[in-house]
């Protein structure tokens, strides 16, 4: 049984990735270009993930929390994160 949940969960990123990488380019969100190391892509993460979390851009919050989601299915989408 446990295994049937995880495997569910695992198709649901994999099904969620799949369109995120339909519409956007991660490497584009990210900065970084294809070729580039998963330690690049986590470097570039961090940092934009430090610049446009939503706790540091109080005075709009929601555009922060919209661009924060995407840096973080980028990031997802490559096996970054």
């Amino acid at each position: 049984r446990r295994q049937e949940q995880q495997s569910e969960e695992e198709r649901g990123k994999t099904k969620a990735q799949a369109e995120f990488l339909q519409d956007n380019n991660p490497y584009e969100i990210l900065g970084v270009e294809s070729t580039c190391s998963q330690s690049a892509i986590r470097k570039a993460f961090r940092a934009l993930s430090l610049k446009w979390h939503p706790d540091k851009n109080l005075d709009d919050p929601e555009a922060a929390q919209k661009i924060f989601q995407r840096i973080s299915q980028a990031c997802v989408a490559l096996g970054g994160c």
